[in-house]
């Protein structure tokens, strides 16, 4: 992007159930000036978020409060917040458990000027330290990987803090922190909303690796709780990012009955190791996820889980 071009950002928070965090989040993206536009679209459509949002001691206009009447999910939501924020240079999307400590014009300005579709800085776990908002992008390799051991098969492929400050070539970015032109953002349709929740930042970048680079500026951008807007619905997040991951791969991949086969073997995989390992959702949670897999793989988009 030329010198004399200025950046304006408008930025999106999709929020579910975050109350406590949002006024956090509000408040360290808007002390970026050239933050025009903050959008937060409450898909819990809670009395509290309003009133925190409301209440927030900012410039008059700067903040736009957006309660859908249902929850849409994170593509919906991202694509109704872009669409309210008005007519900004770059779009930012950023999750309400993340407290920013750079600008994210300036995210704006490395992806103008490094060619990139999409860009992040890392958000850093405030517990642990360590950096988990890049990764490879899905593949049936890692995803089969993840099945068995968990979100440890992407530890390997992700960005961590260090001195260097240009940018670096990465598979995907989160959608917990994702700045892209807003050119390029509609040129891509923005997200795809048959994704309910996950997958549909994972399916964003696999497209903007067509028309630019996928980037992470190797530096600490925030902080990142990580899990806030699902906590509340575990059981309803963990069948929805199976759902999703069969959207993802059948879109990648079509849906030919080779593609099917392993998605069925994908999911019982996944099945066997996590009740064998005692994992956390329980196995209630687990047999509907799979049912629901099923009748996902037989009836394509059938399964409808939010709204």
């Amino acid at each position: 992007m030329p010198e004399h071009e200025t950046v304006t950002v408008g930025a999106v928070v999709v929020a579910y159930n975050s109350d406590d965090l949002l006024a956090g989040c509000v408040t360290s993206i808007a002390q970026d000036p050239q933050v025009t536009s903050i959008v937060v679209v409450d898909n819990s459509s809670s009395p509290a978020a309003r009133a925190v949002v409301e209440g927030l001691d900012l410039p008059d206009g700067l903040v736009t409060y957006v309660d859908p009447g249902a929850n849409l999910g994170f593509a919906r939501g991202c694509n109704l917040g872009a669409a309210t924020a008005g007519p900004v240079t770059h779009f930012a999307f950023v999750n309400p458990d993340v407290r920013l400590t750079r600008p994210l014009s300036d995210l704006a300005r490395s992806a103008s000027s490094s060619g990139s579709a999409v860009t992040a800085g890392l958000l850093v776990s405030p517990t642990t330290g360590v950096a988990s908002n890049t990764r490879a992008l899905a593949s049936w390799r890692h995803e089969f990987a993840k099945a068995i051991v968990g979100s440890r098969a992407y530890v390997g492929s992700s960005v961590q803090p260090a001195q260097e400050t240009a940018p670096i070539d990465v598979g995907q970015v989160d959608g917990a922190l994702l700045v892209i032109a807003a050119q390029t953002f509609e040129r891509l349709n923005g997200f795809d909303e048959r994704f309910e929740l996950y997958y549909e930042d994972v399916d964003l970048c696999a497209r903007a690796h067509a028309v630019g680079r996928v980037t992470a500026i190797p530096q600490a951008w925030g902080d990142h709780v990580g899990g806030a807007s699902s906590a509340s619905a575990s059981t309803t997040s963990y069948c929805l990012s199976r759902i999703s991951r069969i959207r993802y791969f059948r879109k990648a991949y079509g849906s030919s009955g080779f593609t099917r086969l392993r998605l069925v073997c994908l999911g019982v995989t996944e099945f066997l190791a996590r009740s064998v390992t005692r994992q956390g959702e329980g196995q209630r949670t687990r047999r509907t996820s799979l049912a629901q897999q099923r009748a996902e793989l037989r009836s394509p988009g059938s399964v409808r889980l939010l709204g």
